[in-house]
């Protein structure tokens, strides 16, 4: 991880759900511009601590710090994409992505162009029952995008969808995170997907308390998907997911 003053500092000392501790004494920095990949059994914290760097979940004993500052309020910096696009069905898509700007957004030169990076361009008086899923999930990328958030935190994004639109979101996602200069906070349980688009993997344990492991991916963008070090790396966090019994 870069060695400079980090974009999102995360100090969890615990957060619990009816007396049972899910996030306990956990630590994580996440550098501007960094993708962190969150891995792990269902029920070990992954989607609550997303939650939690949010803003949408206050109930826990820590601090959550974007560049030094005490997260105090929902939006500003971050934004979140979540598994489902949760797309207003009443408004169109340029409607949609234009949303947090007024009952005006839709005109906004900035939805039009973010449609357009997302591969939807003329697709802005569309209704979203008239989009397939992966459309729909690129309307809330674009969404989210739109105000230039400096970190995006993305709960399993792709995981509604096939295999072949998910492979082109991927790559979709991974340009776009380059292309806006936005750090990644993801989770999946796809290992191939966080190998693919992370800079570090961190697989959670479901013991609370228990420590992170980190696995670097080190590699070169855009990635191989058939390479060996691909390979090789999805071969590491597959063996600390069996360390902590995720598998």
């Amino acid at each position: 991880m870069s060695a400079v003053a980090p974009l999102l500092e995360v100090d969890i000392r615990r957060k619990a759900f009816d007396g049972r501790a899910v996030l306990q004494d956990l630590r994580m920095r996440l550098a501007a511009g960094e993708s962190v990949g969150l891995v792990g059994a269902s029920g070990c914290g992954k989607s609550t601590l997303l939650r939690i760097v949010a803003g949408l979940d206050t109930d826990y004993d820590g601090t959550v710090r974007i560049d030094g500052q005490p997260r105090r309020e929902i939006g500003g910096d971050v934004a979140f994409v979540f598994q489902e696009p949760r797309l207003f069905p009443w408004l169109t898509v340029a409607e949609n992505v234009g949303f947090d700007l007024g009952r005006a957004g839709r005109h906004d030169p900035r939805v039009e162009a973010l449609l357009a990076e997302v591969g939807l361009a003329g697709y802005g008086a569309r209704l979203p029952r008239q989009l397939s899923g992966g459309q729909a999930q690129r309307v809330a990328i674009a969404r989210a995008l739109l105000g230039a958030p400096r970190l995006l935190l993305l709960d399993e994004p792709f995981s509604a969808v096939d295999a072949f639109t998910r492979i082109r979101l991927q790559e979709l996602l991974e340009r776009l995170a380059r292309r806006h200069g936005a750090a990644l906070l993801l989770v999946t349980h796809d290992v191939e997907e966080a190998v693919l688009l992370c800079d570090r993997v961190l697989v959670l344990d479901t013991e609370a308390g228990a420590p992170v492991r980190d696995t670097a991916v080190p590699l070169p963008r855009p990635r191989d998907r058939e390479g060996a070090a691909v390979a090789a790396l999805r071969g590491q966090v597959l063996e600390a997911l069996r360390t902590v019994q995720a598998l």
